[in-house]
């Protein structure tokens, strides 16, 4: 196999991987693995190809639960990335590597290696990349409760998909934002910017972000005691989850 037909199976095991089909994205994995030491390549795509795979088992073992061995993955994939001076591929590998600390609530690690994939990033000028590892930091600094903090990446974040004209995340980082100011308590800002949320995620017609504003905001109207608009948002929320 060429090195573009293994990389398009790395494609389908993305796509794999995204459908829930933990399995098959495993075996094709696999089967890159295994391609890239009978395959006629160069060194360079040799790696390039391991990087890959390492990624996306990585990211397997994560979804299931299998936190010790996504480390392993990641850092053997950050070993090649690092060796191949592949500066998107260490971000990347980084990222994936906080996003494993914060899911055992080791928060310090996962603030260092988000705040390691956030200097790459900005390094090389991704704004997408850069307001994703923005977004996971202020998610960490929600979970331990420095809130103020939160909303400081929260909120650069946004201002980045703003000026990208990134509909789909903008309407995350707002719901991040207002779920910020949920937990301050701030039940009115929480509504602000959930409100926004919605109308983005409807305009662009992701459901899912429909039903979680939805929810947010039935929350909200229910702890400042507007039990009517409260009622009003959850059976809207049911409907677009169930419907």
């Amino acid at each position: 196999m060429t090195y573009e037909e293994l990389l398009q199976i790395l494609y389908q095991a993305k796509q794999e991987e995204r459908g829930y089909n933990y399995s098959e994205c495993e075996r094709l994995c696999n089967v890159v693995f295994q391609a890239v030491e009978i395959e006629k390549l160069t060194e360079d795509e040799q790696q390039s190809l391991r990087t890959r795979a390492f990624h996306l088992s990585g990211n397997v073992s994560c979804r299931l639960h299998h936190y010790s061995l996504a480390i392993e993955k990641f850092n053997r994939g950050l070993e090649i990335a690092i060796a191949q001076n592949n500066r998107n591929g260490q971000a990347g590998l980084l990222d994936e590597i906080g996003g494993v600390y914060w899911c055992i609530s080791d928060y310090p690690k996962a603030l260092e290696y988000y705040h390691n994939a956030l200097t790459i990033t900005e390094e090389l000028g991704i704004q997408h990349d850069i307001a994703k590892v923005l977004a996971d930091i202020g998610l960490v600094y929600m979970d331990i409760e420095d809130f103020d903090r939160s909303l400081k990446y929260y909120q650069r974040a946004l201002a980045i998909a703003e000026n990208e004209q990134d509909k789909s995340s903008i309407t995350i980082y707002l719901g991040n934002i207002g779920n910020v100011y949920g937990a301050l308590e701030d039940y009115n800002r929480c509504l602000e910017y959930n409100l926004k949320g919605l109308t983005i995620a409807r305009e662009i017609g992701n459901l899912r972000s429909v039903s979680a504003k939805l929810s947010n905001i039935g929350i909200a109207y229910r702890k400042l005691n507007d039990y009517s608009m409260s009622m009003e948002k959850i059976l809207k929320f049911m409907f677009y989850l169930y419907f």
